[in-house]
């Protein structure tokens, strides 16, 4: 893997997905597949900063100061939710993003 996969990986939500706010989780349905997943608060933050555009550095930043998590904790904790979410389909690849990239 060449380089930070911070730096360049900016995810995109999948349109099409309905989402329903619980009490410190995040609940995502995707209607044409019948599929439903459960998000924690860090996913749930990393969902909703998925807009195609922000790197995921800034998405762990933004973590570091809105959940108060360390700065390395969010970098590992926003890879981790990324590489779920992108595995199951939720998260696209967003503007920017080298294909096979981090």
């Amino acid at each position: 893997m060449e380089g930070d996969p911070l730096t360049h990986r900016r995810p995109l939500r999948r349109p099409g997905l309905v989402e329903r706010e619980l009490p410190g989780e995040l609940v995502l349905y995707d209607p044409q597949s019948d599929r439903a997943w459960l998000l924690n608060r860090t996913a749930a933050a990393v969902w909703d900063l998925a807009d195609g555009a922000t790197p995921l550095a800034a998405i762990a930043a933004e973590l570091t100061a809105a959940l108060g998590v360390p700065a390395e904790q969010a970098r590992q904790d926003v890879l981790e939710a990324v590489r779920h979410l992108a595995g199951e389909g939720v998260l696209v690849r967003g503007a920017g993003t080298e294909p096979g990239g981090g």
